[in-house]
């Protein structure tokens, strides 16, 4: 009796594997990382998300500035912020190495940039009159009070290129990545500190120095 070779799989039933292999292998990976990488469950392709309140808005990112032995808080940078949405969906301390390294090297201005700033706006808008101007807080008027902005900020590109007397002093920076847990004794949710990193200021040159 001759023994016929067994025939090839026809590719109708090939396409129909495609799609169930391509599921369990995009779940397994999904899982895999939630599991060892700390993926959150609604990323990956979601598999275990509404089991979990650990979807990416229950972390955040922490950035802080040193100057001078005082931290001050900060915003996250907007050329950042596709950085910071990564490490919110899996945090990871290389990750967060290489974020607080981008963020050191960014330039900080402080309190007389902004005032210098605005001054030159009323200048240009022939608004520099005293006689035009509220009365500044601080006098003895009641009901007024100072209101001072923070005593440094990011720089953001596309502002007045600072004068060196209106750059911070920034000897280095700290990020972290801040988490929502459930605590079942409680039932209460409690932030906790996941991660964090620090690096030196590097502030990039600015145009007018690279020139």
């Amino acid at each position: 009796m001759a023994m016929t070779e067994p025939k090839p799989p026809r590719p109708d039933r090939l396409y129909r594997m495609f799609v169930p292999v391509l599921l369990v292998t995009v779940a397994s990976v999904q899982i895999y990382l939630a599991k060892t990488h700390d993926l959150t469950p609604w990323k990956g392709g979601g598999f275990g998300m509404f089991s979990t309140v650990d979807d990416p808005w229950a972390r955040w990112v922490r950035c802080y500035a040193i100057a001078d032995g005082r931290e001050v808080a900060t915003e996250v940078p907007d050329d950042l912020d596709r950085a910071a949405a990564r490490l919110r969906a899996m945090p990871s301390q290389e990750g967060l190495r290489r974020f607080a390294a981008d963020f050191g090297r960014l330039r900080f201005v402080n309190r007389e940039y902004d005032k210098n700033v605005q001054a030159e706006r009323r200048q240009s808008a022939n608004l520099a009159q005293k006689a035009d101007l509220p009365a500044a807080c601080g006098q003895p008027i009641p009901g007024c009070e100072a209101v001072l902005p923070p005593p440094l900020r990011i720089w953001e590109s596309g502002e007045r290129e600072p004068r060196p007397s209106e750059l911070a002093s920034v000897q280095s920076v700290r990020v972290e990545v801040w988490r929502y847990r459930f605590d079942l004794p409680s039932r209460r949710m409690i932030a906790w500190k996941a991660a964090a990193a620090a690096a030196p200021a590097q502030p990039a040159p600015s145009q007018g120095a690279a020139r």
